[in-house]
């Protein structure tokens, strides 16, 4: 049986000093240091996305080795979407997330993400 799948995307503007996230690296950190008793101990599988636009995380999905059972997203967003940099609707990814029937957490870490929880 196929290990559960941890997806952890993270988006920021490098090239812009005045958006740059700079906490964004330590987030990443500590997260993947959390998880990785579980990652050694064989409990599920962790996929990484530098960042991140809407076609590198729909490829994640389709591409884990096991169900994707949580997503945690950690870069920039307003009262419209995440700030993906790729041109793909806003709307499309809270869409695409709906679609996972694996999926049980979602994590938004992000500017202006409370009216997104409903969608």
């Amino acid at each position: 049986m196929p290990k559960p799948t941890i997806i952890l995307a993270f988006a920021d503007y490098r090239t812009d000093r005045q958006q740059h996230l700079r906490e964004l690296d330590e987030e990443q950190y500590g997260i993947l240091q959390a998880l990785r008793p579980a990652v050694k101990a064989g409990l599920c599988t962790l996929e990484t996305i530098p960042g991140a636009n809407a076609r590198k995380i729909a490829a994640a999905f389709q591409e884990a080795a096991g169900p994707v059972v949580a997503f945690h997203f950690a870069g920039h967003a307003d009262g419209y979407g995440l700030m993906i940099d790729d041109g793909a609707p806003r709307e499309g990814l809270a869409a695409f997330l709906g679609k996972q029937q694996d999926l049980r957490l979602v994590f938004l870490n992000a500017c202006a993400t409370q009216g997104h929880v409903g969608e």
